[in-house]
């Protein structure tokens, strides 16, 4: 993400940083394309690329069609050069991926593995995570070697300390100040960090984005959310930020698990749907398809009151509104209905474009969670 330079050697190095995370994220470009994208003079790059190149960190691929003039020499990613193990710990199940410095999601798992704080639980965690690193080694192509993790970001469905070493609550996990080295211990020193699911979510989001300013709507078991801006996450002063779910929607309303009365989480949460449907949001939204009478109705009121709430968060942000979590994979289709109900509550936005859905459906936060490692392998180069 965006960082300011402002001494001469940082700020070599910022650019060295910025043309190896251009060149990750945008694919095959040339140097001219990097100097005009980047705001660099020509031998800048050249003498940046060079020394990646020397440094074996991307390679060149040759000559790109001419337009005129000598043809252009262009530099691409190595593929699977670095990898990153995203894992999303929920109530029930543990999401898992595998991600390459151009956020590609190369494997993924998700397991049922039940949320108990006990350590047979951890060294489960622990476990999995170790065999699913193994089982890249043998991904076509020659497989990720072990020294290719750069470690392992977890995506927890909790508040966790600015240190980012202790979850110090989480209702969806029903656990409070429990410490991060329980799910470190068993991975044999690989490097962890630990985020909240719907920071994981919003970073997954941001990448790749210019200059984005937004806020991002989680809604999972629980409701959540984050707020992008600046380039970075904001956390808020207690690292509560984004904590959306328990704004009020409805004075005089439902109960909400906080033991307050009409927040989001009451009537926004992804149980009030999945449970319709056996726990399964997938057959909740396959019997909405096919006009099941209940889950209509049902979804109907859940579009009414998601819209109430988007308005909410447009009128207190000024900027891009982001559904995401489960149940925003699975809005893709209803987006234009969803703007519909939320256009008419709009002061100064008649049209619902500033709502839109996550761009990420599959394993949102532990792809997010991933990208700290490859974020940070980036920045390293400063």
């Amino acid at each position: 993400m965006k960082r300011l330079k402002t001494g001469g050697r940082e700020i070599r190095l910022h650019n060295r940083s910025r043309i190896l995370e251009y060149v990750y994220m945008r694919g095959q470009t040339t140097k001219q394309q990097l100097v005009e994208a980047l705001d660099m003079s020509l031998p800048t790059v050249i003498q940046n690329v060079k020394e990646l190149l020397s440094e074996g960190l991307f390679r060149e691929t040759g000559q790109l069609q001419s337009t005129g003039g000598r043809k252009a020499t262009a530099v691409a990613p190595i593929p699977c050069l670095k990898v990153a193990v995203g894992a999303d710990v929920t109530r029930s199940d543990l999401g898992l991926v595998l991600v390459d410095l151009t956020g590609s999601i190369l494997l993924h798992r998700r397991i049922a593995c039940p949320f108990e704080p006990v350590p047979a639980y951890y060294e489960r965690v622990g476990q999995l995570i170790l065999a699913f690193i193994r089982d890249a080694e043998h991904l076509p192509g020659g497989g990720i070697p072990r020294e290719a993790v750069l470690g392992v970001g977890f995506s927890i469905p909790g508040i966790i300390d600015q240190s980012g070493e202790e979850i110090v609550y989480s209702h969806a996990l029903d656990i409070r100040n429990v410490p991060c080295e329980r799910f470190r211990a068993p991975l044999s020193g690989l490097p962890c960090v630990f985020l909240n699911d719907a920071s994981a979510g919003c970073f997954a989001e941001a990448r790749g984005l210019e200059e984005p300013a937004f806020v991002y709507l989680s809604l999972n078991f629980c409701v959540g959310g984050a707020i992008f801006l600046n380039g970075q996450l904001y956390p808020g002063v207690h690292q509560h930020s984004g904590e959306f779910g328990h704004m009020r929607l409805v004075p005089g309303g439902k109960r909400c698990y906080c033991g307050q009365i009409g927040c989001i989480d009451a009537y926004c949460a992804a149980v009030r749907l999945s449970a319709l449907a056996g726990g399964s949001l997938y057959e909740f939204f396959r019997l909405v398809h096919e006009g099941d009478p209940a889950c209509q109705s049902a979804f109907d009121e859940y579009l009414d009151w998601l819209a109430l709430a988007v308005t909410n968060l447009s009128m207190a942000y000024d900027c891009e509104v982001v559904v995401g979590g489960s149940v925003g994979s699975f809005l893709d289709e209803y987006l234009p209905e969803l703007r519909r109900r939320a256009s008419p509550l709009n002061t100064f936005e008649q049209n619902g474009e500033y709502l839109r859905v996550c761009r990420h459906h599959l394993e949102a936060s532990a792809l997010g969670a991933a990208l700290q490692h490859v974020d940070a392998f980036f920045q390293s180069f400063q």
